[in-house]
């Protein structure tokens, strides 16, 4: 079987990508357990949801803070939702 034994990334099978978070996280009015964070991915503008505190602590855990003090973090592609989009 090709590529046997080497097995997938994360990366790979959820197609993860890095994005910038610009300013603070809000609390949805609609769901109250959940955050949605503004982000910038390949320069356009996202909203990113973060259901519950164990999807939390998750992005939290893959984020990190760059040289220049901007926060990143690691989501789905299929996640991001543009801005002004329903």
């Amino acid at each position: 079987m090709k590529g046997e034994g080497k097995g997938l990334t994360d990366e790979d099978l959820l197609g993860l990508v890095d994005v910038t978070v610009i300013g603070q996280p809000v609390i949805s009015r609609s769901l109250p357990d959940t955050l949605v964070f503004t982000v910038e991915y390949a320069g356009k503008r996202y909203r990113i949801g973060v259901i519950g505190k164990g999807a939390y602590e998750a992005v939290k855990k893959r984020g990190y803070k760059d040289a220049e003090g901007r926060v990143h973090l690691v989501v789905p592609r299929g996640a991001l939702r543009e801005t002004g989009a329903g």
